[in-house]
Parts: C-alpha cells; sequence; structure tokens
C-alpha cells in the first residue's frame, strides 16, 4: 500500500532516534578512550622516564655521600696516624719541637689533602706553631688562625671530656691507649667552602703521657678548590659539580650533598647536574615514540569508523526490524479482526450446542492472539523507547475498581473469589498514568486468576509512608491462593519470554512477557514490582509506584471511561459511511453495524469515500486509515474541509484501524477524527462509541 511508510514512520523515527542517541553514547566514549590511552601512554613514557631519572639522581646521591665519606675517613685516619702517637705526644705535647712538627705534619699529609694550613694549639688552646705550604707562618698569625678555629677545637674539647682520663699504659705492648678523636668540619666563607680536620694529641701504646688533663691540638685547613670538584666529576661522572655555600638553594632537580658544618650554620655542600638517562632515552625515541603515537592513533580511529559503521548497520537493520514488526502488526490484525468479529458474530447467531462451542474456540483463540500481538508491540515499543508515559490527575479508586470490574467475570467463570481491599485513602485524585497503571494490575490480576484454581484473588491499595519531601508512594498487592512458584522460577520470574517450566506453559499457555513488560513499564514510571510466592501456597506480586496527590479527594476526572451502554436496538435508522479496503474488514464492519440496525454504504478507498459523502448524507463515518489511492487521514481532512465550507454539517468519524500505537492515534484525532478504535474489533465496545457520537434523536 502507497501510504505504509508513512503511517509506521513516527515507530521508525523514535527507534532511530534512540539508535542515534545509542550511537552517540557508544562512540563518544571510545573516541575519549583512544585519545585517553593515547594520552596515557604519552605519559607513561614521560612519567617512566622522570622516575628512571629520579632513581638515577638518587643514587648517584648515595654512591656520592659514600665517596666523600670515604675519602674524609682517609683524610682522618691519615691525620690521626700523625697525632696519636707516642712520639707526636713527646713532640707536639711535653715539650713542643717545631722542626719535627714541620718534618711530619705537612709532609706527611701533603699526598692526602694537599698544602693545607696547620694549626697546633696547646692544652690551653694557646696556638704555639701555624704553617701555609709548609713554610711557618710567624706567630703574629697564629692568634687570629686560632680565632677561626675555635668552635672546632671546642668541639674537640668536648669529646675529650666525654672520653675522661688516659688508661695507663697496657700491659702488652699490642693494646692501644686509645680511640683516635678526629673531627672534619666545614664553613661557608666568602661564598667558598672551608674545611677543617681537627685530631686530638695522645698516646698510642702509653709510653709517653700528655702534660696535662687536656692535650694538644692539632687543625688542618683549606678551601675545597676547583680541582677537589674535578677529581669527584672524574670519580663518579657527573657534570657542573660545584661547592655551595647553601645547599637550600640548589635546584631540586639537581643533586646535592650536605656537609657537617661547624656549629649548625648554614647548610654548606656540593651539588651537581645528574644524569638523565630516562630523558636522555626518551628524546632519542622520540620519533619511534611519534610513530606508535601516530599508529596508535589510526588505529582508534580505525575503530571508530568500524564502530561507527557497525551502529549505522544496527541502524538499518533495526529500522528494518521496526517497519517489519509495525507491516506485521497491521497485517496480523487485518485477518484477527474477521477472526475475532466474525467468531463472536456467529456464536450470537441460531446454533447448535456443538457449533457455538467451535465459534467460542474460535474467538477464545483470536483474542489469545490478539494478546500476544499486544505483548510484542509493547515490548517493542518499549525497546523503542516509544511507549508514552504521560501523568494526568486521575481518581485511584474508580481507576482500581474499573480493573475489578473488568475481570469479575472471568473470576467467576472460574470459581474465584475476586477480592478489593481498598484503603480509604484511595478516595482521592493522584496524579500518574492511569492507563500505564491498568495495564499492570490487569495483567498481575489475570496471571492471578489463570495460575489459581479454587480459594481467591485479592488486590490490596496502600499509601506508603514518606519521608518529609519525598513523593508518596503507594502498594499495589495481589496475592492469590494458586499454585506459585519456587526460588528458581522467582530467579528467572521476570525476564523475557520465561515461565515457571515446560509444564506451566504447555498447561497455562502465554508469552512469558507479561511480567517482563509490567516490570519496565512500572520502573519507568518511577516504581518497581517484585514477586514471591510458595510451591502450592500461592503468590503475591508488590506494585510500587509513586503517585502525588492532584487535588482534593471526592470526585473522579471528566477523562474516565464512560459507564458502559446497551447497543442501540434492532431498527434503529442510522446511515453510516464505511471506508474501508480489505474485503474481510468490510464484512466484519457491515456486520457488526447490521446487529446495531445501521443503513451501511462501503467504500474501498478514501476518494470513494469522499464523493460518497459528498453526494449523500450521513449520521456516522467508520475510516480506516491505511488504504490505496487515498488514505484516511487525507480522507478525513477533505471531509472537514467541505464541513467548514458549509456544504455539510459537522459528521462524527471514528477511525478503525490496525494502526495500535499511541501516534497513530494522535494523527487520526489531529486530522479530525473524533474517536479511535483499533483492530480486531469488539462489538461491545464498537456499540459504546458509536452512542457516544451518534445524533440525538
Amino acid at each position: 500500500m502507497p501510504n505504509r511508510e508513512h503511517d509506521t514512520s513516527a515507530m521508525v523515527s523514535s527507534r532511530n532516534q534512540l539508535l542515534g542517541r545509542a550511537e552517540f553514547r557508544l562512540l563518544w566514549p571510545l573516541t575519549i578512550l583512544a585519545l585517553a590511552a593515547m594520552g596515557l601512554l604519552v605519559a607513561g613514557l614521560v612519567l617512566g622516564a622522570g622516575q628512571v631519572d629520579r632513581s638515577v639522581a638518587r643514587h648517584e646521591e648515595y654512591l656520592v655521600r659514600r665517596g666523600i665519606e670515604a675519602q674524609v675517613r682517609q683524610i682522618e685516619s691519615s691525620l690521626a696516624g700523625q697525632t696519636v702517637w707516642d712520639e707526636a705526644v713527646l713532640n707536639l705535647d711535653n715539650h713542643f719541637n717545631p722542626a719535627w712538627a714541620r718534618a711530619n705534619l705537612p709532609v706527611y699529609l701533603r699526598p692526602v689533602i694537599g698544602n693545607w694550613d696547620y694549626l697546633v694549639v696547646d692544652g690551653d688552646d694557646q696556638a704555639i706553631w701555624a704553617s701555609r705550604n709548609e713554610r711557618p707562618l710567624p706567630p703574629a698569625t697564629w692568634g687570629p688562625f686560632a680565632d677561626d678555629a675555635r668552635l672546632v677545637i671546642a668541639e674537640v674539647r668536648q669529646l675529650e671530656l666525654r672520653r675522661g682520663p688516659l688508661p695507663a699504659a697496657p700491659e702488652e705492648a699490642s693494646k692501644k691507649v686509645a680511640t683516635p678523636i678526629v673531627i672534619t668540619r666545614v664553613e661557608a666563607r666568602d661564598g667558598r667552602i672551608y674545611m677543617w680536620l681537627a685530631s686530638l694529641v695522645q698516646p698510642d701504646f702509653g709510653k709517653a703521657q700528655p702534660r696535662s688533663a687536656t692535650s694538644s691540638i692539632v687543625l688542618a685547613g683549606g678551601f675545597i678548590t676547583t680541582a677537589n670538584m674535578a677529581g669527584v666529576q672524574r670519580l663518579y661522572d657527573l657534570k657542573n659539580v660545584r661547592a655551595v655555600s647553601d645547599v637550600r638553594g640548589v635546584s631540586p632537580e639537581d643533586g646535592r650533598v650536605t656537609f657537617s658544618t661547624i656549629g649548625g650554620g648554614a647548610s654548606v655542600g656540593m651539588a651537581w647536574t645528574p644524569q638523565r638517562p630516562g630523558h636522555s632515552l626518551l628524546l632519542s625515541s622520540a620519533w619511534t615514540i611519534l610513530g606508535v603515537t601516530i599508529s596508535f592513533g589510526a588505529l582508534a580511529l580505525l575503530m571508530f569508523n568500524r564502530t561507527q559503521t557497525a551502529a549505522r548497520n544496527l541502524i538499518a537493520t533495526q529500522r528494518i526490524q521496526a517497519e517489519f514488526l509495525a507491516n506485521m502488526s497491521h497485517e496480523i490484525r487485518t485477518p484477527l479482526n474477521g477472526v475475532n468479529a466474525l467468531s463472536a458474530a456467529l456464536a450470537r447467531t441460531p446454533l447448535s450446542p456443538e457449533q457455538k462451542a467451535m465459534a467460542d474456540s474460535i474467538h477464545g483463540s483470536g483474542v489469545m492472539l490478539q494478546g500476544f500481538l499486544s505483548d510484542i508491540l509493547d515490548l517493542a515499543r518499549l525497546d523503542a523507547d516509544g511507549m508514552p508515559f504521560e501523568a494526568q490527575p486521575f481518581h485511584l479508586k474508580s481507576a482500581v475498581t474499573s480493573v475489578i470490574d473488568l475481570l469479575a467475570e472471568p473470576a467467576r467463570a472460574r470459581g474465584l473469589d475476586l477480592r478489593l481491599d481498598l484503603a480509604a485513602e484511595t478516595d482521592a485524585l493522584v496524579v500518574g498514568d492511569a492507563v500505564r497503571l491498568k495495564q499492570i494490575l490487569i495483567n498481575l490480576l489475570s496471571n492471578a486468576i489463570k495460575f489459581t484454581d479454587h480459594g481467591h484473588v485479592q488486590l490490596s491499595v496502600r499509601p506508603e509512608a514518606a519521608a518529609d519531601g519525598a513523593t508518596p508512594r503507594w502498594r499495589f498487592e495481589v496475592r492469590d491462593t494458586g499454585i506459585g512458584f519456587d526460588p528458581a522460577t522467582k530467579a528467572r520470574l521476570f525476564q523475557r519470554f520465561q515461565q515457571g517450566d515446560g509444564a506451566i506453559a504447555r498447561r497455562f499457555g502465554g508469552t512469558g512477557l507479561g511480567l517482563a513488560i509490567s516490570r519496565e513499564m512500572a520502573v519507568r514510571m518511577g516504581g518497581d514490582l517484585e514477586g514471591d510466592g510458595a510451591p502450592g501456597v500461592g503468590a503475591v506480586f508488590t506494585l510500587l509506584i509513586a503517585l502525588p496527590p492532584a487535588a482534593a479527594p471526592g470526585s473522579a476526572p471528566a477523562s474516565e471511561p464512560p459507564p458502559a451502554v446497551d447497543p442501540p436496538v434492532s431498527g434503529s435508522s442510522l446511515k453510516v459511511l464505511v471506508s474501508e479496503d480489505h474485503p474481510v474488514n468490510r464484512l466484519v464492519i457491515e456486520t457488526l453495524l447490521d446487529e446495531l440496525g445501521a443503513v451501511v454504504c462501503s467504500t474501498e478507498n478514501g476518494r470513494e469515500a469522499c464523493e460518497a459523502f459528498e453526494r449523500d448524507s450521513f449520521d456516522l463515518v467508520l475510516m480506516d486509515m491505511q488504504m490505496p489511492v487515498m488514505d484516511g487521514l487525507t480522507a478525513i481532512r477533505w471531509i472537514r474541509d467541505l464541513e467548514l465550507s458549509g456544504a455539510r454539517s459537522r459528521t462524527p468519524i471514528i477511525v478503525v484501524t490496525a494502526n495500535a500505537l499511541p501516534e497513530h492515534q494522535a494523527a487520526a484525532l489531529a486530522a479530525g477524527a473524533d474517536a479511535f478504535i483499533t483492530k480486531p474489533l469488539d462489538a461491545d465496545a464498537l456499540g459504546r462509541t458509536i452512542e457516544t457520537l451518534r445524533p440525538a434523536a
């Protein structure tokens, strides 16, 4: 049919929008993930290189510190070798011998510390000799020299005091008298580093003893020179080695070693530029890293394009599925309309009991198929996000009561007691989707009736206490005394196409979609649906849903469906124009209208309907939506335009169609229809609709 694509476009458009959003949600995270992965790759390389460089710098500091400590110990050992000596006690303490000092101190220490300055102070801390570059200094310089060294001398005296008196000479000549007291300290002078060595003069084997409680002290001092720094640089393969008077000013990226200072002065030390193998490797591998990054980016782009292509193919596939589903709905409803309506009409004619049973069986099978088709459509609309949920005021008690009234007869037919337990608070207007709420309750109650052989089915409605500021929630509880179910069945109860087991499916039938659809609708409405039960005891299903109050309780809203009315008596004069292209559907409509005593004029497309309407006047028009030559919506608009021109008075129009989606109903009402009925037709529903629209006698 030429307008099939137009009629199914709403559902397809809804599904396409959903898939478009899904493609966006899928592709952009992939893009961000790819970019993040490339960023993490580069950042990982940079951070890894930095970590390697920091590890190397720490190791360099450790090696340099240990090396300098070893050199200091060597220097201290060399100086102690000249001061912790019986002969040194005799020549530097008991009776100072300048010649001995000049011959032993500078000359012996020159290979270790170079030509530094030397100073000897007696037990009273008075300078008694000094030299520079192996030449004695004049006595006038000894005092200032000793003043510069006063802090170092004081520290040696503290160590001497802590040691206490020297022991007597040991009996064995191989045993030494005392442990050397020797220290190394540095200080900053005019932006340079000056190092002090100080050693207490004391005996080694006790053949000579100091002349007083405090011994003489030998001090050596000198500036750390560039040559010294160059030696350290060569030894440890460092760069830019330099002495610094305050290591606190050294860059955090540089290596540094801090020396022991005099009197806790400035942090004097040595600094250098550490090796950076990680950085060097990163620079040397820059082109390789760039190539890997570009390759990774190209791979990510390829993945993006492949994913986008897959998503678009999915959209195309889903579009085809949506079109197929809409077409299937229409094509199945058309013959189903004939099966249900004609079998019901046949059952109302004079038949033998066997014939009536067969007609009822045909009608029951058609109704079951119609329910299955409705479940499939609901499921598709939920998946396509095309099922509307409208929050409108409705009377809660009236809505629940209408559900019970609808299912009272099926319950009586099975010999069940259908009970309703309503709280007083239900007599109120609430805001929600009454249609979807009824659909869920009908599904739950129908299941309870179907799976209960004896006893009762009860629907209880109670409000739940809500926290301050929270939306009030209602508890709908459907309880039965039926077959129940075990925990294993409960685990798959709300899965699609799932039933208790094969025996239940064979015994009771059904699609296994009702509970899945009901829970999905409950969740979409901000609620939840749970079920529990025990085999042979029964089941209970609990629906929790938020329904805020709308207004003062009391009256039912105008949107409630009108009460059921009896169809017009036979012989009533009602002239009806029918436009339906399918011969079976025309026969169904004509049969039902004939039972209502109507005079029918049938056409096969919208153009014929317009021509008939222009030639004659009618009390009512029944219009199909999808027809060749001219579709029903176009014909309705043409009729309304004709009426507006004054050529005809307004005639009620009922759209009778197999297009059962809400968007189809909205399109029909927007075109000018007064009512919307879906196929398969129900004689009572058609009669009630006609009764509400037929002109007064």
